[in-house]
C-alpha cells in the first residue's frame, strides 16, 4: 500500500522551490533556518494544509534536507 501524502506534486515542488531560494525570514516567517516548525507554517500559510510532525520530517527527509531543531 502506498503512502498518503498531503501535499500534490505541484505543491511539493513550490515549497521546495521556495525552501531553496530563499530562507523563512525573507517569506516573512518569524524563523532563520528550515526547521520542522518553519516548514509546517510555510505549508499551511501557502496551502491551508497543517502537518504532523512526522509529516514534516519525511518530507524534509524525502527533499534531502537535515531538518534543524528549534
Amino acid at each position: 500500500m502506498g503512502e498518503k501524502r498531503a501535499l500534490l506534486a505541484e505543491q511539493d515542488a513550490q515549497i521546495r522551490k521556495l525552501m531553496c531560494d530563499g530562507t523563512p525570514d525573507e517569506l516573512k516567517l518569524p524563523f532563520a533556518l528550515w526547521s520542522r516548525q518553519a516548514v509546517r507554517q510555510l505549508i499551511l500559510d501557502r496551502f491551508g494544509i497543517e502537518l504532523r510532525p512526522q509529516g514534516e520530517g519525511k518530507y524534509m527527509v524525502r527533499w534531502g534536507l537535515t531538518p534543524q531543531n528549534t
